[in-house]
């Protein structure tokens, strides 16, 4: 019984991963799957969706980073700490090389609440306080972006 259902979600993925002409979906489309079935509750599928995505040869940095931190939060719901912590890692040093600092913060909070949850009280602690460093620093780089302040200094925090 439990082979035929995966047979039946391997076939399921190969039909939603591909268009009618049978090219593949772009990871985009794929991680958007994955973010529905996440939304559906259906957390074993959209861990495969996410991971096909992932596996993805034409998938720039920031897609990349975005489909880890959304794998991070995936196991964070599953209770499932170590993977999640590794998967927000593996995002964190992707925004780290961007200047993408909002998701930067909201990564170092997330990370923060594992690091809470597996009792890393200091860790968890560190975590939240960079969260809030990169956050300011983010705001700071929006407003001076909007006034057309080209230079930007603090904008790198984390360059």
């Amino acid at each position: 019984m439990m082979r035929n259902a995966s047979a039946l979600v391997l076939i399921w993925v190969l039909c939603r991963t591909t268009s009618a002409n049978g090219w593949p979906l772009q990871s985009g489309s794929i991680a958007a799957m994955a973010r529905q079935e996440y939304q559906n509750h259906h957390y074993d599928q959209s861990e495969k969706l996410f991971k096909t995505a992932l596996d993805s040869r034409n998938i720039d940095d920031i897609t990349r980073g975005a489909i880890l931190s959304d794998l991070g939060t995936l196991y964070l719901e599953e209770e499932r700490l170590e993977e999640a912590e590794q998967a927000y890692i593996s995002a964190l040093k992707i925004f780290r090389r961007s200047s993408h600092l909002n998701e930067t913060a909201l990564l170092l909070r997330h990370l923060g609440a594992v690091y809470s949850l597996q009792r890393r009280h200091d860790d968890a602690k560190r975590s939240s306080e960079r969260s809030i460093e990169a956050g300011e620093a983010g705001c700071r780089c929006e407003s001076r972006t909007a006034i057309g302040d080209s230079e930007q200094p603090g904008c790198g925090l984390f360059s």
